[in-house]
């Protein structure tokens, strides 16, 4: 029974999941434009902080908007995932979406600490350099 309703009911899946990921993405995005705009607009103690959030929402916002048309995809009647070529671009650009600020976060606190200064976590900067 669920099977037979499935396919009736596969295109609207299918929108559904595109436009809550878009709209999504573009809460996020404005999440990002703002966090952008606090680390150089006006003053404040935090603006490398700011900034790094600003990363960090960029990324999740990519890999929302990814796996909403990613999902979309995949949700076609004759989709095989093995042969798609937008499966295997849409794993890479999510794991580097999540990541990718992580590890920039992580390459910044080694060359501070190899520079023999002290990583400030609440102020996103190296003392002591």
């Amino acid at each position: 029974m669920v099977m037979q309703m499935m396919p009736k009911h596969r295109k609207l899946i299918r929108w559904m999941i595109l436009i809550l990921a878009v709209a999504g993405g573009l809460f996020l995005l404005n999440t990002v434009f703002f966090c952008a705009w606090v680390s150089g607009g006006p003053p404040n103690d935090y603006p490398k902080a700011w900034l790094h959030q600003s990363y960090i929402y960029f990324g999740y916002s990519g890999a929302l908007l990814g796996t909403g048309i990613m999902g979309f995809v995949a949700l076609r009647e004759q989709f095989n995932w093995k042969k798609s070529i937008v499966f295997y671009l849409w794993i890479p650009f999510t794991i580097y979406c999540i990541a990718g600020p992580i590890i920039r976060k992580q390459i910044l606190i080694d060359k501070c600490l190899d520079s023999g200064g002290k990583w400030d976590e609440l102020h996103f900067v190296c003392k002591g350099e």
